[in-house]
């Protein structure tokens, strides 16, 4: 028999799922995660850089517009870590856009463009 205390806890679990995706969906990566997926990233694409720029240089842009990639045309909060490639003789840098929330790599800035980033 379905009574209304059974109606409340089934109201309760509800509502207890919808907070906890919110909170999910509003909780962002913090600067050392961003840097670890950062390493990880340039380590499993084989990606050479001479240096990375240390963890108070990673930079947070709020409801960025999304320029190219999966996400084009999207707002998303994203960091933004640096690194650098030798070219040449010189040491020109790189930025990784990283979205905060989900801490999926976006795509990556050279002094030329941007470079997609692959599944």
């Amino acid at each position: 028999m379905y009574t209304k205390v059974h109606a409340q806890e089934k109201y309760r679990d509800m509502l207890t799922s919808r907070v906890k995706k919110l909170t999910k969906f509003f909780q962002m990566i913090t600067k050392e995660e961003v840097q670890e997926i950062g390493k990880n990233y340039l380590r499993d694409k084989k990606i050479e850089y001479e240096s990375l720029y240390p963890i108070d240089k990673i930079g947070y842009i709020a409801k960025k517009r999304i320029p190219f990639g999966k996400k084009k045309d999207e707002q998303v909060d994203i960091y933004h870590f640096h690194f650098t490639q030798l070219w040449g003789l010189e040491e020109r840098g790189l930025s990784l856009y990283i979205d905060a929330h989900s801490g999926e790599p976006l795509y990556i800035m050279t002094p030329h463009g941007y470079l997609d980033v692959e599944e």
